[in-house]
């Protein structure tokens, strides 16, 4: 995880660029935060698999919570700088195309027995940057839906449908 942590590591510069964005001042902290970003972003950019995903090593499988949290840097980096569009998305259909039929998301096993725990806190950490990085698409709805309406085909009321992921309808 060190060789790919590094451009992660930058993402609290998105947050200080945030903050100078918010107040327009100009300092060299902005400039020095803004170049390790595009660092970052660069970087990061070559641990992209050709399907979407991101890989450890810029070689070798994609993993589901590599992805997400390259989709969330993506994400919070868009704020503050020029993001290609189709490497976010290109990162949400991975992502949604390795939900499996009961929901959730498997994580990576190092032995052949499964690991429910782990598997239930990766289904939870992807649910959360599926459900916090979703394009803002304006909806119209002409009657409101029930709350805690039971929705088939997902786990628990009150939950919604959205890009083949469940999520809790607001």
């Amino acid at each position: 995880m060190a060789a790919v942590s590094r451009p992660f590591h930058r993402l609290t510069r998105v947050f200080v660029l945030r903050n100078y964005h918010d107040s327009g001042k100009d300092s060299r902290v902005r400039n020095k935060a803004e170049r390790y970003l595009r660092a970052g972003y660069a970087r990061l950019l070559s641990y992209r698999d050709s399907n979407g995903g991101f890989t450890y090593w810029g070689h070798g499988d994609p993993d589901v919570a590599l992805t997400a949290y390259a989709l969330r840097f993506l994400n919070e980096a868009a704020q503050v700088m020029p993001v290609d569009e189709d490497v976010v998305k290109g990162a949400r259909q991975w992502l949604i195309k390795k939900q499996q039929a009961d929901g959730g998301w498997a994580a990576y096993h190092y032995s052949t027995q499964s690991d429910r725990r782990r598997d239930a806190s990766l289904t939870a950490y992807v649910a959360r940057i599926l459900a916090t990085t979703e394009p803002k698409v304006r909806r119209l709805q002409t009657q409101p839906s029930p709350p805690n309406q039971l929705i088939p085909g997902c786990p628990a009321a009150g939950i919604v449908i959205l890009g083949g992921a469940c999520r809790r309808d607001r």
